[in-house]
């Protein structure tokens, strides 16, 4: 199992990652847009 999520939310994608015991934003792309779906694309993500 990976530490890492991304989550789609009305204001855009995010990564989510866990770094020791915690979850903390890592990245987030395509600001201010809607993302409704996300799907993974194998290890690229």
């Amino acid at each position: 199992m990976t530490d890492r999520l991304h989550v789609g939310t009305r204001k855009g994608l995010f990564e989510i990652v866990r770094h020791n015991g915690t979850w903390d934003v890592a990245d987030a792309r395509i600001l201010g847009e809607p993302v409704t779906a996300v799907l993974a694309d194998g290890d690229r993500l």
